[in-house]
């Protein structure tokens, strides 16, 4: 089996193994102990217990989560992995209270491999999934320079109002091809 080829091996069986089967011993196996998350959960520790404490924490909030691959590519000592997972919202998630919805995220990780093992992990993921309404809804605060606010939001398409992203580059662009004073996106916030 080439690197590549078992380097993707290792991500699937980290994906079936530890997430899905929330077999955490596994991951002792499968990441270095110094692994390095490049964009970590809000005060999420770094290396392979902060690893674990992050899936627990999403394990609590979603007791029968359930990751999918849907696309996996492999090139040296890096592998990009487009998922969806789904889970029931069972309890607390980044500050949101169970909703008892079941939800669907959608994401894509960059983790790169050392000695067999993950190493480092970028995951860009859309935190609160397609439907940001199956959350409580949503309000996106957005910061304009002089110009109307209800005008770009007019202009947006209704999903992506609403939509509640990670992404925050990807959707500053959207801003900025529609409107050349739009700043940024800054947060997100959940309307009771």
């Amino acid at each position: 089996m080439s690197t590549t080829e078992s380097n993707k091996a290792v991500i699937g069986r980290f994906i079936e193994e530890v997430i899905n089967q929330n077999r955490m011993d596994r991951a002792d196996d499968l990441v270095l102990e110094d692994f390095v998350e490049l964009d970590p959960f809000p005060a999420q520790r770094q290396g392979r217990e902060g690893l674990k404490e992050v899936l627990g924490m999403m394990r609590t909030a979603f007791p029968d989560i359930h990751w999918v691959v849907d696309e996996m590519v492999a090139e040296g000592d890096t592998v990009v992995t487009r998922f969806s997972w789904t889970g029931t919202h069972r309890g607390a998630f980044l500050g949101v209270p169970a909703t008892g919805r079941n939800v669907t995220v959608k994401g894509v990780v960059i983790d790169q491999l050392a000695n067999g093992k993950m190493n480092k992990s970028r995951l860009l993921m859309d935190r609160y999934g397609d439907d940001a309404a199956a959350w409580g809804g949503a309000v996106c605060v957005v910061v304009l320079s002089g110009s109307s606010f209800e005008g770009l939001l007019q202009r947006l398409p209704a999903a992506e109002s609403v939509f509640v992203d990670l992404h925050v580059d990807a959707l500053a662009s959207k801003l900025y091809a529609l409107h050349a004073e739009a700043k940024a996106l800054f947060c997100c916030a959940f309307a009771p």
